[in-house]
């Protein structure tokens, strides 16, 4: 129970910053090559959780692979899915439940790869 409290204290900051950054998506789709700058935060919000994983001790890449899991679950399904429940869009939705199966690999498979690289370079941490 402590680990996973641990786990969640270290990526408290990156939450907040997909919660942000999601909600002012709309804003940034207006721009002129918004949507390829909403995705490079993505990636640069989940490799920034993984560097704090790293540096925390948590070194297990199916832990580092579930963060992608968990800022991808906030970004789709609570951020997005939430809005249109409130809104009360229930087949757009059923769209975000199904977009997030169907895309819920990319964010963990970014999350593990960076990890690995972070393994790597990290001299504590055997391969």
């Amino acid at each position: 129970m402590a680990s996973v409290r641990r786990y969640l204290w270290i990526l408290r900051g990156p939450c907040a910053l997909t919660v942000f950054i999601s909600l002012v998506s709309g804003v940034a789709f207006n721009w002129p090559l918004g949507d390829v700058a909403f995705n490079f935060a993505r990636i640069c919000i989940l490799v920034f959780a993984v560097w704090l994983l790293v540096r925390g001790g948590i070194t297990n890449l199916w832990s580092i692979s579930l963060a992608g899991f968990l800022l991808f679950f906030v970004d789709h399904l609570v951020v997005k899915g939430g809005s249109f429940l409130i809104s009360g869009e229930i087949m757009a939705f059923s769209g975000v439940l199904i977009s997030f199966v169907m895309f819920v690999a990319i964010p963990m498979a970014i999350t593990a790869f960076s990890g690995y690289i972070l393994r790597r370079r990290s001299r504590s941490v055997s391969i």
